[in-house]
């Protein structure tokens, strides 16, 4: 079985949005400097007023307040998480911790490892985010010990989205070139103006180039499988497949292999569809199998499929051929995994076909995924995934959500209602909420009811709260 229930990532970045906008755009609308000094007292008193309210109500549930006990757990947790290869659902908890301590050594540790996770992740949307929490660490964290390691990850990062056409991206590694010093800006302005030039030896000198190992060469050779990517024809795919063979980095051969998916070559295919069964690096099988996605060849698609089914593959493996199919294949590739999803036995692969296809835009993605959600034989965990997901599509309404918390019996489907009800901003959710706090026996998930009615920002929401305490 997978680990807790996948949250999506960008949960509690959107929820802090929202919070902040709020209180802006109250402050924004109140009138001269005075009646502002008075709003915003009134503000303060009404927000302290509800939070007390809310802390006697967990009190009564048995909650307690979250300390910083609790908040070295969540880092525990956030590691395993990472530890097992749950990226999203690690991502979020250290977005959590990061939030909890922004002006610590701990949140920017917190906001290096979320980067981190979102980059094992690996769509082009999380290596955008990635990018944006690692260049943050740089410009408000240069004093953490996280520093050196956030700066060498923000590279592979920006090299990863300009594999993937990111126009950023290529902005940035074209001014990291410009900014390179002494002998290798001299050796890469030479092989450019080679290539330009269509010189006979600008293939002779690329080799030479790649074949340097004395130390901090590394960097230089990735700079060149820039160029030589750029290039076309088998020359160039030849050599670049002496890289992925030959070089003893580890870092430039998953470059190389990411290059060699943009390169018109049957000779480069071929070697990536054999890749998928000669290692186990799961870096490499990963390189590799994005690089087939976007190598343009149909072929690709048979080959990622095979990977798909292959039992023996690595759970983690299958999940990432999961995603990359439905990320790079578009909706025939989705409805690929609805149809092999009930060939598939294992539970945490069924969850990663389920986020797939919710988060598609095939027609018949809804059904499908409400069927899901009805199953009592599906995985809790996809059923979690599925629950949420179609919440968030707005495709199951309030009063269906209190339907579903009802007919649940798995507590942790129980909490996932709760939390897709949270959600939405409509009188029906906060109802829903305040029946079940009111009806529900269990201390446990009546804290929880509470603790969303508290973060609502429906206007009725401090009215139910202090029915509540009335009860």
């Amino acid at each position: 079985m997978m680990g807790p229930k996948r949250w999506a990532r960008w949960v509690a970045a959107i929820l802090w949005i929202a919070i902040v906008a709020s209180e802006a755009e109250a402050r924004v609308s109140s009138g001269g400097p005075a009646e502002t000094i008075r709003n915003t007292e009134r503000e303060e008193t009404r927000r302290d007023e509800r939070e007390r309210r809310v802390e006697i109500l967990l009190a009564r549930a048995g909650a307690d307040e979250e300390t910083a006990e609790e908040r070295g757990k969540l880092y525990e947790k956030a590691q395993r998480a990472l530890e097992g290869g749950e990226y999203e659902r690690a991502a979020e908890l250290f977005e959590r911790l990061f939030r909890e301590e922004l002006d610590s050594a701990r949140g920017a540790e917190a906001l290096y490892w979320r980067a981190f996770a979102l980059y094992r992740e690996g769509s082009t949307r999380d290596l955008r985010y990635a990018r944006e929490a690692l260049e943050l660490h740089a410009k408000q964290y240069d004093w953490a010990p996280t520093h050196g390691e956030a700066e060498a990850l923000l590279a592979r990062v920006r090299k990863e989205l300009a594999v993937r056409g990111d126009a950023r991206a290529v902005q940035a590694l074209d001014e990291e070139s410009e900014e390179a010093i002494g002998e290798n800006r001299i050796k890469l302005a030479t092989l450019e103006a080679l290539l330009a030039m269509e010189s006979e030896m600008a293939f002779p000198a690329i080799r030479k180039v790649l074949a340097e190992r004395d130390s901090g060469s590394a960097r230089l050779r990735k700079e060149t499988l820039y160029l030589l990517a750029r290039q076309e024809g088998e020359e160039a795919a030849e050599v670049m497949l002496d890289v992925v063979r030959e070089d003893p980095d580890p870092d430039v051969r998953e470059e190389a292999i990411l290059w060699l998916g943009t390169m018109n070559s049957a000779r480069a295919f071929d070697y990536l569809v054999d890749l998928l069964g000669s290692t186990e690096d799961p870096k490499i099988l990963e390189s590799a199998v994005f690089a087939l996605a976007r190598s343009g060849d149909a072929r690709a698609w048979p080959a990622l499929h095979e990977r798909l089914r292959n039992r023996d593959a690595e759970t983690a493996h299958r999940a990432y051929v999961t995603f990359v199919l439905a990320s790079e294949g578009g909706d025939e590739q989705v409805r690929f995994l609805m149809d092999a999803y009930g060939e598939i036995d294992d539970p945490g692969l069924r969850e990663e076909i389920v986020l797939a296809v919710v988060r598609s835009d095939v027609e018949e993605a809804r059904a499908w995924t409400l069927g899901r959600i009805d199953d009592p034989e599906e995985p809790v965990e996809a059923r979690q995934t599925a629950l949420f997901m179609a919440s968030e599509r707005n495709w199951i309404e309030s009063e269906e959500l209190g339907a579903l918390y009802d007919r649940y019996e798995d507590r942790g489907l129980k909490e996932q209602s709760l939390y897709a009800l949270s959600r939405k901003e409509d009188a029906a959710a906060l109802e829903q909420m305040a029946r079940i706090a009111r009806e529900e026996t269990d201390p446990g998930l009546k804290s929880t009811a509470i603790y969303w009615i508290g973060k609502s920002s429906h206007e009725n929401a401090e009215s139910v709260l202090l029915e509540l305490l009335e009860q």
